[in-house]
């Protein structure tokens, strides 16, 4: 969540050196990315890399290889280090826009989650299904904390709906299999 974000950029900021290259380490992944997709034609797009322990201390010619052998890919040779360094140098200065970027994502996600979520509401509304939008848990710990359930039958949708979010916000699971036939989560 945004606020969890806020936080880390916080804590970020208060560690000094170390906080702030682990905010680079974001632009530092970017540039990864275009390194992969302009010199290794097959890569296919993998979040694997992300655990690479100490990475944001690491120069950046030896994140890239520790990168790549992760990926168990050829490794640079030291011409391909330096050539590395001259043409992505400019793009590791940005760091600092590609830090807003991500911080205005994570500001909307929120908004989009929740037109992707009415819209489908809207639309299973229009093909005449009682349907209801059930918050599963607080929202603060994830934005994704609701669940679209529709009925089959004729059901009232809302009834069904303020009952599964008293069971959740009670601790318990819903197991009844009549009613779990009975809906369909999208």
């Amino acid at each position: 969540s945004i606020h969890a974000y806020a936080d880390r950029i916080s804590n970020c900021a208060a560690r000094g050196e170390e906080g702030e290259a682990l905010l680079r380490q974001h632009c530092r992944r970017a540039v990864l990315q275009l390194i992969l997709s302009e010199r290794y034609a097959g890569y296919q797009h993998s979040s694997s890399v992300n655990s690479i322990k100490g990475a944001h201390l690491m120069p950046f010619d030896e994140y890239v290889n520790a990168c790549l052998t992760k990926l168990k890919l050829p490794c640079l040779r030291p011409d391909e280090r330096q050539e590395l360094f001259v043409a992505y140098t400019p793009a590791l200065e940005l760091w600092r826009r590609v830090l807003v970027m991500i911080v205005i994502r994570n500001l909307l996600a929120p908004l989009w989650e929740a037109i992707i979520l009415l819209d489908r509401l809207l639309f299973l509304a229009e093909k005449g299904h009682r349907a209801a939008l059930v918050p599963l848990f607080d929202p603060l710990f994830s934005p994704r904390n609701y669940a679209l359930v529709g009925l089959k039958s004729a059901a009232d949708a809302a009834w069904f709906a303020r009952m599964i979010a008293t069971a959740v916000k009670n601790g318990n699971n819903i197991k009844d299999a009549s009613l779990a036939d009975a809906i369909f989560i999208l």
